[in-house]
């Protein structure tokens, strides 16, 4: 299969929905989003191909966040199963075309040279039989991304999720710093799976390594008040800059739905999958979609309650 470089900034297995987070007008986005539904339903399946059923014990939530954690440095602590072999494309010396209506109006996006500090090591680089796309751990195996870099969406088969999924925590162009580790499980949502819906537009994988032991892992939060306003940080993997480079852009939500987040925080293709991340270091929202037509603003999935419980189920 030919290589799709997907926009956004990460896996899949059995939870709970999928859905676009195509929004136009926030008038309008709002109520195309309503329609989606708002709680979120997983799938997922594992390497060998075995469905896997929703995640049990996933707890109704006594906390809104999961917190953050520098990591040891340490790669011992990562466990056997991490590879140092380089990224196929790694002989690249750069990427392919974006979508220009991802940067809004002047590009404001800044290189991140010092990928090994955190939590730039939280980032991964994420490869994929089918995709290319940005994600970030969140427990010691745990990556989140977009559910497009998981699964092409409204196929209604758990058969067509994407396989051999490689995960680069801290990439640096050519450099793997803390290599890379396949995994063991993808998920993302049903909604997503059948009906290719914008507001479920998630995916979850685990690894088969602890790499998060060493490089840390970003907080995740979710709160059902208004997000308008808060200051967070888009940082991925964007196809339009020097092959795997990472690059960085801050600005404030400007609309909030059940759903959905948006911003004019400047993107690229290959940045689908990024954490949208607050001061504190808690992902709010998954970077999933840039702006373009009549959507004005890019856009991250919102991190909702009932997704909050689908990833705290599943690491």
């Amino acid at each position: 299969m030919s290589l799709v470089i997907l926009l956004g900034s990460l896996v899949a297995v059995p939870s709970q929905a999928v859905a676009h987070a195509a929004e136009t007008p926030p008038a309008a986005a709002a109520s195309a989003e309503e329609e989606e539904g708002a709680t979120d339903l997983a799938v997922g399946v594992t390497s060998s191909g075995e469905v896997l059923e929703a995640p049990r014990g996933a707890p109704t939530a006594t906390t809104e966040t999961i917190e953050p954690y520098t990591g040891s440095g340490d790669i011992t602590d990562a466990g056997p199963n991490v590879s140092f072999e380089p990224a196929p494309e790694d002989a690249s010396t750069g990427g392919g075309d974006v979508s220009t209506d991802s940067v809004i109006g002047a590009d404001n996006r800044t290189r991140i040279t010092a990928t090994t500090s955190h939590p730039s090591r939280t980032i991964v680089y994420l490869t994929s039989s089918d995709a290319r796309c940005t994600g970030f751990l969140v427990s010691k195996d745990t990556v989140v991304t977009a559910g497009h870099c998981v699964h092409p969406g409204g196929t209604g088969s758990t058969s067509d999720f994407y396989n051999n999924f490689r995960a680069y925590p801290g990439k640096n162009g050519s450099t793997n710093p803390y290599g890379s580790c396949g995994w063991t499980q993808v998920w993302t949502d049903t909604a997503w799976i059948n009906d290719e819906s914008e507001a479920h537009d998630w995916g979850v994988i685990k690894l088969n390594c602890s790499i998060g032991n060493t490089v840390g892992w970003l907080g995740y939060r979710w709160q059902s008040a208004s997000l308008n306003g808060t200051s967070v940080t888009v940082r991925g993997y964007p196809d339009d800059k020097a092959y795997a480079t990472l690059w960085t852009h801050s600005g404030s939500i400007q609309y909030s739905y059940t759903n959905v987040l948006g911003y004019t925080i400047d993107t690229g293709a290959g940045q689908s999958g990024s954490p949208a991340y607050d001061a504190n270091l808690y992902a709010a929202g998954i970077h999933v979609r840039g702006a373009g037509g009549s959507i004005a603003f890019n856009q991250a999935k919102r991190i909702t309650e009932s997704l909050f419980n689908i990833i705290q189920g599943i690491t």
